[in-house]
C-alpha cells in the first residue's frame, strides 16, 4: 500500500506542476499579445495609434459642376461632389459626404449622403422645426466634407478626409 500511496502523490505532484506550468505560459503569452503593437489594447496602454492610421485610407473632395466654376450657389439650388478615396477600407466602414451651412454661428443646414448624392440647399424641415431657421435672404457659409467611418471596433472610428468650403447667395 505505501508504494501505492507514493506513486500517486508522484503523479499528484507531475499533473499539478504541469498544470501550473501550462497557467505561467498562457499569462507569459497573454501580456505579450497585450503589449504587441497589432493589438488593439497595447494603443491603449501605450497611447500609440500607429496601427490603426496606416491603415485609414485618404481622400479628396471637391465641388462638381457648375459649383466649381462659381464656388457660391444660391439658396434653392442643388450641390454635389466630385470625391476619390484610396486605400484599403474596413469590412464595417463606410465613406460619406456632410454638409454643413451655417448663418453667423448657426447651423442652418446639414445634411449628410452617399458621395455621389446631390444635395438640395433649402431649409429642412427637421431643424425647422428645432428652432434653425435658414433664412434665404442671408448668405451662408457651407462646407461638404468627405468622411470615412468604420465600425469595427468598440466604438467608431470617424476620420475627415477632406473638406471644402462654398457658400450660398441670399436671394
Amino acid at each position: 500500500m505505501g508504494a501505492a500511496r507514493s506513486a500517486a502523490s508522484i503523479v499528484r505532484h507531475a499533473g499539478g506542476a504541469l498544470t501550473e506550468a501550462i497557467l505561467i505560459a498562457a499569462i507569459v503569452g497573454l501580456i505579450a499579445l497585450a503589449l504587441s503593437p497589432a493589438y488593439g489594447p497595447a494603443r491603449f496602454l501605450t497611447g500609440s495609434d500607429r496601427a490603426a492610421a496606416a491603415a485609414a485610407p485618404t481622400g479628396t473632395i471637391a465641388l462638381a459642376g457648375s459649383a466649381a466654376r462659381v464656388s457660391t450657389l444660391r439658396y434653392g439650388s442643388s450641390v454635389a461632389f466630385d470625391t476619390t478615396v484610396k486605400g484599403r477600407l474596413a469590412p464595417k466602414s463606410t465613406v460619406y459626404v456632410t454638409v454643413v451651412c451655417k448663418q453667423g454661428s448657426t447651423v442652418v443646414y446639414q445634411w449628410s449622403g452617399a458621395p455621389s448624392f446631390t444635395f438640395p440647399l433649402e431649409q429642412q424641415v427637421g431643424l425647422k422645426a428645432l428652432g434653425y431657421v435658414w433664412d434665404p435672404a442671408q448668405d451662408a457659409e457651407c462646407s461638404g466634407t468627405l468622411v470615412y467611418r468604420d465600425d469595427g471596433g468598440r466604438t467608431p472610428k470617424i476620420i475627415f478626409l477632406d473638406k471644402v468650403p462654398f457658400g450660398t447667395v441670399g436671394s
